[in-house]
Order: structure tokens, then sequence, then C-alpha cells
């Protein structure tokens, strides 16, 4: 009797197991290992309501990998795939576990800085864009072709929507000042976006 218990028992935790896996690779965008857009959405939208009901402050940091349709153009598919696996995780790995880390769109990542003002968000974005540069320009060819930039909008008042818009606007800013960063201007204020000039 107890041998059929203990069997069944470990045919429970085995289905467990497998309904965990199954359910974090549903989440999971599986070209870059973190979270689909959709999954990232539901969570943001859950960790700003928290953050507006803490009267916390959050960060979005949008990150764009530009010259990824070059790479397609030129047929190098792996070397584009190596890049988005490199991405995600190396952004991971940089912040903190209960931030959030998504891939959105095909060139453009999302991470969600709970707990910490525009300062505090511009510095571990400096980081985060340091390091992933740092990791893929490993390969020649991707230093050759692909541009890294980041745009940062702080929130939670106005929701995760608006905000992402707003560090997406940034992103558009850094591209057409060619800058690394962009900071998108609080609503209601007037002066442009804080912008972080490129590296040599």
């Amino acid at each position: 009797m107890l041998h059929a218990v203990g069997h069944l028992l470990e045919l429970v935790w085995r289905h467990v197991e497998q309904a965990e896996t199954l359910a974090f690779a549903q989440r999971t965008d599986q070209a870059s290992g973190v979270l689909n857009r959709m999954d990232l959405t539901l969570s943001a939208n859950r960790v700003m309501q928290e953050s507006a009901s803490d009267n916390e402050p959050v960060v979005v940091l949008a990150l764009s990998v530009e010259g990824v349709r070059r790479l397609d153009d030129q047929e190098q598919w792996a070397v584009r795939d190596w890049l988005m696996k490199q991405i995600g995780p190396e952004m991971q790995r940089r912040l903190r576990s209960d931030d959030l880390v998504g891939r959105f769109s095909d060139d453009r990542f999302v991470a969600v800085l709970r707990r910490l003002d525009i300062s505090l968000g511009q510095l571990i974005a400096d980081k985060v864009l340091e390091a992933v540069k740092a990791r893929v320009h490993q390969q020649p060819l991707i230093r050759q072709v692909v541009k890294l930039r980041c745009g940062l909008a702080e929130g939670p008042a106005d929701g995760f929507d608006p905000v992402l818009a707003r560090a997406f606007s940034a992103l558009r800013e850094a591209r057409k000042e060619n800058q690394e960063m962009v900071i998108a201007p609080i609503p209601g204020r007037q002066d442009a976006g804080t912008r972080t000039e490129v590296n040599p």
C-alpha cells in the first residue's frame, strides 16, 4: 500500500512539474528566452497597479536593436538567432529578480524596473546597455551592423501603455538625435527628454 501511494505521489509531482514547464514555455518567447509580448503586458499592468497602490515609482526601459533586418537581408539568420538569444538573458542578469524583461517586438525588448525613480533607472539602464553591447559585440558582424539604443520613461501614475509609449517615443528621439539613450519627459513638463551622448 505504501509503495503504491509513493508511486501515486511521484506521478502527481511529475504532472505538476510538467504543467509548470508548459506554462513557462507558453509565457516565453522562444527566440530570446524572456517573456513574450502578451505575458509581458499582463505582468506589467499588474506591476503598475501594485506600484500605484503602494505609491512606488516604476521605470520602463525600452531597448531597440537596430539593424536586425540588415542581418536578414544578408541571409545571416544564424547570427540573428544568436543575437536574440544573448540580449534577453543578459538583461535579466543585470536586473533584479522581480523586474520584468520581455521581447515586445522583432527588434525591441522592454524591461519594467520596480521601485526605481528615473535617476536610478538611468544608472541601471547604462549598465544594462553596456553589458548587452559587450556581449553581442563578440560577433564582428553585429558590431558593424547592429546599433543598440535605450528609451526610458517613469511611471506608474498613468498605467503601462502610456509609459511604454513614452519610452518608445524616447527611442525614436534617440535615433533621430543619434544618441544612445533618451529619457522621456514627465507629462506636464515642457522640458525636452534627457539625452545621453553616444560613446566614442
